[in-house]
């Protein structure tokens, strides 16, 4: 890949872009650039500053190679992922996307593909972090289990999704206050949250989860049971015991 270097695109503005969430901490440290990282750095707490130190080092030593390399080298359970799925972040994606370079399998076959040297640093930092971080894990039984919530919803009949989360037999109150703020009011609404989002709710811990898989299996237990005694007419859900 052709790459020429801008010595004004500077480490910690491409950090910045792939870890967006380091930006409030180097904010208040006034790290801008290289000269203020080297004089604050040690005003970052201690995680911050390995974080910081180890990226600061790899990218260094990952600009002296070039990208299509970099790609050529990567294990096979990474060529064939988008730039998307390696951590590229979408303004990135767009420029490489232009010159015809969607995935890792295309970086390593397209050594002429020409684009910003900040956007290629970039990359490679990001490519360099999957390789690191391992193959994906097979187990899609466990993927299937973090989301009993709306595998719940989904099985059940039509008339328990159209229950108001109120209505709900034994919920737990924390998962009315946490739902509330999210505008998830019935029991459809839930189809599209997944466990996982769910967990990020404030004070939506894995106790809270249970409470309401608890509550969703109660009131489609009463629903079956009702339609079993009288599919024709509607019945209130009777507590569970």
């Amino acid at each position: 890949m052709r790459e020429k270097t801008d010595r004004s695109e500077n480490w910690v503005h491409i950090l910045l872009a792939l870890d967006p969430g380091l930006g409030p901490v180097l904010s208040r440290a006034g790290i801008r650039d290289e000269a203020s990282y080297l004089d604050r750095e040690i005003s970052l707490p201690r995680r911050i500053r390995t974080q910081v130190a180890t990226s600061r080092r790899d990218l260094s030593v990952l600009d002296r190679i070039p990208l299509y390399e970099l790609a050529r080298v990567s294990p096979p359970w990474l060529r064939d992922l988008s730039l998307e799925k390696i951590g590229v972040p979408a303004l990135f994606c767009a420029e490489f996307q232009g010159v015809g370079v969607c995935s890792v399998a295309d970086l390593a076959r397209t050594p002429d593909a020409s684009t910003r040297s900040f956007a290629v640093s970039a990359v490679r930092l990001a490519l360099y972090r999957a390789g690191n971080g391992g193959p994906p894990r097979p187990e899609r039984a466990q993927e299937v289990a973090q989301d009993r919530v709306s595998a719940l919803v989904l099985a059940a009949p039509e008339r328990v999704r159209l229950i108001a989360l109120d209505d709900l037999p034994g919920i737990p109150t924390r998962v009315l206050s946490a739902t509330a703020r999210s505008q998830i009011r019935t029991v459809g609404d839930l189809t599209t949250w997944s466990d996982k989002d769910l967990k990020m709710l404030p004070y939506f811990g894995e106790g809270t989860l249970q409470g309401l898989i608890d509550s969703l299996e109660c009131a489609i237990e009463a629903i079956g049971v009702s339609l079993e005694a009288d599919p024709d007419k509607d019945r209130e859900m009777e507590p569970c015991i």
